[in-house]
């Protein structure tokens, strides 16, 4: 029986899977690559629907989980044509500076004036994380979490 002591453990189990599958053998021409991409993240689509369709706690668990490995077969995928690591290094630093780092009431005012000068409801949120205190925007219709005026988007 498979036992998975963390998300490194649950990312190797879906690599030998990709592995044993011949979704990971080597391709031959771009074509053939971005064919290959194309069909897994139809695969990722498919199983983020059954997130949005589960109508128990059970089902949408499933769809997460399967959502999950299918992106990570698609990562996987990508590994030797692309600095995966690197993006995934770029992109959680980018998403992480959308919170505000010791976030102040003129802070809080600033963004939801930003916001609400494009006809965006938002709301700041204080979270406190490792001893210091963040602010995240949040639009009220749905609860996505913003960018604060000022941001710098990754190039």
């Amino acid at each position: 029986m498979l036992v998975l002591n963390d998300m490194n453990d649950f990312y190797t189990a879906v690599l030998k899977f990709n592995t044993i599958g011949g979704n990971l053998s080597p391709v031959q021409t771009s074509q053939e690559l971005t064919a290959r991409l194309r069909n897994q993240a139809m695969r990722v689509l498919e199983e983020a629907q059954e997130v949005v369709d589960g109508e128990s706690a059970e089902e949408v668990l499933d769809g997460v989980i399967d959502t999950l490995v299918t992106a990570f077969g698609l990562l996987q995928m990508l590994a030797p044509y692309a600095k995966t690591k690197t993006a995934a290094e770029l992109i959680c630093q980018n998403n992480l500076s959308k919170f505000i780092e010791g976030v102040t009431e003129e802070q809080k005012e600033e963004n939801i004036a930003f916001y609400a000068e494009q006809g965006i409801a938002v709301a700041v949120q204080e979270v406190e994380y490792g001893g210091v205190k963040y602010g995240a925007i949040r639009r009220l219709s749905d609860n996505k979490i913003m960018k604060p005026k000022g941001f710098a988007a990754l190039s």
